[in-house]
């Protein structure tokens, strides 16, 4: 059966369809807020680093100044693993002492663009669906989620640019999605 979405699944109640998927989702759904689920085994994070770069903002006036981010320590030390470096994703070391004609601070309301590479392992593991009680496979894997800028204040590379040397860089097999970078000042 294909994959039914909740909008299916409520519909299904209403016509007074029955079934062990209709079921399982009708007590999910009254346990609400109340459910406990075991939590999914996450990978150790590896502590934070921080970097600095550009922001690719367009808005009145652009970002003259080095935004600092954070990501995690794991996926920093995967950069290699996944075909790519810091020069790469425009990452600047930020200095002990900050020169003059420079400026790194920490940007409220940004969100950098950040890329999201998953390098698939070898096959998968069977899975219960928490709301359908369901089967299904899900690929092992890891995945990575790495901030990155545009290559100077001239603006030489913008997103789209960035996401083309991105994809160029990253090794063979990897899925690779984008996040837009998001600025609310």
């Amino acid at each position: 059966m294909p994959r039914e979405r909740f909008s299916d699944l409520n519909d299904a109640i209403k016509k007074g369809r029955t079934g062990d998927k209709i079921t399982a989702y009708k007590d999910w759904r009254a346990d609400g807020a109340a459910a406990t689920y075991p939590a999914p085994v996450m990978p150790a994070k590896g502590g934070s680093v921080k970097k600095a770069l550009l922001p690719f903002y367009f808005g009145a006036t652009d970002f003259t100044n080095f935004a600092v981010v954070k990501l995690s320590g794991r996926a920093f030390g995967a950069l290699a693993a996944v075909g790519l470096s810091e020069a790469k994703l425009n990452f600047d070391d930020i200095p002990d002492t900050i020169p003059p004609t420079a400026s790194y601070e920490i940007v409220d309301g940004l969100s950098p663009a950040k890329a999201v590479i998953f390098l698939p392992g070898t096959g998968s593991t069977s899975t219960k669906s928490r709301v359908t009680a369901s089967n299904y496979k899900k690929r092992n894997g890891q995945t990575y989620t790495l901030p990155f800028g545009k290559k100077d204040l001239a603006g030489k590379r913008d997103q789209k640019g960035m996401r083309a040397q991105i994809l160029a860089g990253v090794i063979a097999g990897a899925n690779v999605s984008f996040k837009e970078e998001i600025y609310v000042p």
